[in-house]
């Protein structure tokens, strides 16, 4: 049995190309919308007649857990479109750090063909595929889930591929090594980020599919759960104190250092922060936040650290 989710960059958008990296994934919602109108016009009495299908697109969402050295790069590329790679030694280690596009006056959004194997039977297709929105939960004792959610055009068949996976363990909560907020440790309960990366399908004349990629205004949300231990935390949130998150994972050595995924969010603003007592239960102090502009350090930034030249 072939089952496989396969994608593969795009030189020129739309234009399909072989898998190249798979995912080792969960499940999958990706499937083809026609988007059939149907017109009842005044010669066709009491039945229906005509059927068009325009503005034509494929959408879902793919759930998996990363790991650091096939995937997470591509799908991170999707999501924010503007990718710095830098060596950090030769032939073995690569630093790859993505932000979101700011314009596409001058770079393009990177597009990408994603392939599903379907058991024996055939190879489904999907050219233009962008990134709209990226969920990610870590969670203590557990492992980080993503949920990037594609948009694409209209699929097509292809001869089943070789898919070969990742053997490395999935990222997990055992390989947390920082946790900052405000520059001071803290140990997150419960942590969800949902990243609006503002890829949009453009539909042009001339074509009922998506003719291209567009982008939108970046939002980026969080919520997290800790345990309340100090004043200074409850004063903070009601002066409206702005603080930066890191998030770092460590994987296995590379070389003279090791993989790794790191999260920073240089500016949040706090929605929610407030303290509430129930019973004998143990305090903690739930926080929705929602990301700035930095004016030194950006929005947010994700860095990956793999084996991979090109993420």
């Amino acid at each position: 049995m072939v089952r496989y989710l396969g994608l593969a960059k795009e030189t020129t958008y739309g234009t399909a190309v072989a898998p190249l990296t798979f995912l080792r994934i969960l499940g999958e919602s990706i499937k083809f919308d026609p988007n059939f109108v149907y017109h009842r016009t005044i010669e066709g009495g009491r039945r229906l007649q005509t059927a068009q299908g325009v503005r034509q697109s494929s959408r879902g969402s793919i759930r998996f857990m990363p790991v650091y050295d096939k995937g997470l790069g591509e799908i991170l590329n999707m999501l924010f479109g503007k990718v710095t790679t830098t060596n950090q030694e030769v032939g073995v280690r690569w630093q790859h750090v993505f932000e979101p596009l700011p314009t596409i006056t001058t770079q393009a959004m990177p597009s990408y063909t994603i392939e599903k194997g379907l058991d024996d039977i055939t190879g489904e297709r999907y050219a233009g595929c962008s990134v709209g929105r990226l969920r990610i939960q870590a969670n203590p004792g557990d492992f980080v889930l993503m949920e990037p959610e594609i948009i694409g055009k209209k699929p097509s068949t292809a001869t089943l591929a070789a898919a070969s996976f990742s053997s490395q363990d999935y990222i997990n909560a055992g390989q947390v090594v920082t946790q900052t907020l405000g520059g001071v440790a803290v140990k997150f309960e419960q942590f969800s980020i949902d990243i609006l990366g503002g890829a949009i399908p453009v539909f042009k004349p001339g074509s009922k599919e998506p003719d291209s990629i567009d982008i939108e205004p970046v939002m980026v949300t969080a919520s997290f759960v800790s345990r309340f231990l100090s004043s200074g935390d409850l004063t903070d949130f009601l002066n409206a104190v702005t603080k930066a998150l890191v998030y770092k994972w460590q994987g296995p050595v590379l070389g003279a250092s090791n993989y790794s995924l790191q999260l920073d969010l240089p500016k949040l603003n706090f929605d929610e922060g407030d303290v509430v007592v129930n019973e004998q239960d143990r305090l903690v102090q739930a926080r929705s936040v929602t990301a700035l502009e930095d004016a030194t350090n950006g929005l947010i930034k994700m860095t990956l650290v793999n084996n991979v030249a090109s993420y």
